[in-house]
């Protein structure tokens, strides 16, 4: 498969190179040269030099980013070059919000996206043995089923596009300080309301 990889830091890299190494026709693009460099120093793959260059033959978008503002910013400079089908995989630890509205910019723009938050950390990204929550389009997952399964041991369905980004919020609830009222919760700088909890289906039960 043809697969655009945006987001070459401590997760990304070694997950680019596991695709990379499963065979697929890999394109790699960081916004910080040096990440690009070391990248590039081990892996023979295409090297993007912007979002358009990045995107326009891929098949799948795979976005491994800081935040969700800055998969906003790239995929908006990428839009105008994406395939028509396309399918972009945000793999950020997003937030829902944020998410379901650059999916309907894809949509709109003629592709998809689904959110595929990882846990597991960098080890199990070199091992292939993250656990993958992924939320968006049963055909558009099982389009870049192969994508997931060269990258994690386990692949769970959450619901509609913006509640895999949720589970992952709610899965850092273990490993960070929390905040929790009638309208939702905060961890990790990332706020969830109670409607996104139940979006797509997902429901989620606390004690009073």
């Amino acid at each position: 498969m043809r697969v655009a990889f945006a987001g070459l830091g401590n997760m990304g890299a070694p997950m680019a190179a596991r695709l990379f190494a499963a065979g697929h026709d890999l394109a790699v693009f960081d916004a910080e040269p040096l990440a690009l460099a070391r990248f590039a120093s081990g892996n023979a793959c295409r090297h993007a030099t912007g979002p358009a260059d990045l995107v326009r033959e891929a098949e799948a978008v795979v976005t491994m980013l800081p935040t969700s503002t800055i998969v906003a910013d790239l995929l908006d400079a990428a839009l105008p070059a994406l395939r028509p089908g396309a399918v972009v995989v945000e793999m950020s630890s997003g937030v829902p919000a944020q998410t379901r509205g650059i999916a309907a910019r894809v949509e709109a723009a003629g592709g998809q996206l689904i959110d595929a938050p990882v846990s597991g950390g960098v080890l199990r990204a070199r091992d292939s043995s993250l656990a993958i929550m992924v939320g968006g389009d049963k055909e558009a997952v099982d389009t870049v089923r192969p994508l997931l399964e060269a990258l994690g041991a386990s692949i769970m369905p959450t619901g509609a596009v913006g509640t895999a980004h949720a589970m992952k919020a709610l899965n850092n609830l273990v490993s960070a300080g929390e905040y929790w009222d009638d309208t939702g919760f905060t961890a990790n700088g990332v706020s969830v309301s109670d409607d996104e909890l139940h979006h797509g289906g997902m429901i989620f039960y606390r004690a009073r």
